[in-house]
């Protein structure tokens, strides 16, 4: 994974885990003008989100995350029940550029934009496939990555989960 566009989820659940930053150094990570803005409004508030989303607007204004726009009537189209408009956004610009892979922990999203990805060459993966790249590539040890995993989980509420069992298979 060398290029991936980011949903506003993505940058907050990698920096919940510790390791936006450096993800944001060793992957050429973009995001469409409507994660930015969504940054922005949950920036607004006084929670760990909000730290989370001023780390990512921090990482996007030093220019090492990429904000750029795209066609957003094509975008709109996208939009339903389970894929709003920021994903829809980052769908977008993942065809617009060629980028070959977008980070998102939606599910449904996910699950909705699959078929359509698949056509394009595009793998969606959750975010935490970032730390474990980071971990591949010997960036960060394996223990590392581990913490840096648990801990987000943890402060995503994702404790009792897929993600969770898998984290304790691989990282033993």
């Amino acid at each position: 994974m060398k290029k991936a566009v980011a949903d506003t989820s993505a940058l907050v659940s990698l920096s919940f885990s510790g390791q936006l930053a450096p993800a944001s150094k060793a992957l050429h990570i973009f995001v469409p003008m409507q994660v930015k803005k969504e940054l922005e409004e949950i920036a607004a508030f006084a929670d760990e989100k909000a730290a989370a989303a001023k780390e990512a607007l921090s990482i996007i204004k030093s220019g090492a995350i990429q904000a750029k726009t795209v066609d957003a009537k094509k975008a709109e189209a996208l939009v339903n029940k389970n894929v709003d408009f920021g994903e829809a956004e980052c769908f977008q610009l993942a065809t617009e550029r060629e980028i070959p892979v977008m980070l998102m922990d939606d599910l449904n999203a996910g699950f909705a934009l699959e078929g359509m990805a698949k056509a394009r060459g595009i793998s969606i993966k959750i975010s935490a496939a970032a730390v474990v790249e980071l971990a591949n590539r010997k960036q960060i040890t394996k223990k590392t990555a581990k913490e840096s995993l648990l801990k987000m989980v943890k402060r995503r509420n994702w404790e009792k989960t897929t993600l969770e069992y898998l984290i304790h298979k691989y990282f033993p």
